[in-house]
């Protein structure tokens, strides 16, 4: 528990988790489409000839999310 606490202290120091930043349902949803978007890119270009057809599959999977289905 100790090592945990540290590091969470750790991550508040280098700004990586923000606890006093409160997040607005505007903020998240902003937050969640471009975090989906981005995925979306990534799933655009296949590292190897092997993975086109599961980037395809995950591409169209993430096409049918409903953003307003999600929370952050």
């Amino acid at each position: 528990m100790k090592s945990g606490y540290k590091s969470i202290l750790g991550l508040n120091k280098i700004k990586v988790l923000d606890t006093n930043k409160e997040s607005t349902p505007d903020t998240t949803e902003e937050e969640i489409k471009k975090n989906i978007e981005m995925l979306n890119e990534k799933l655009k270009h296949p590292l190897g000839d092997d993975d086109g057809p599961l980037y395809s599959a995950l591409k169209k999977t993430v096409e049918n999310i409903v953003l307003s289905d999600l929370t952050w």
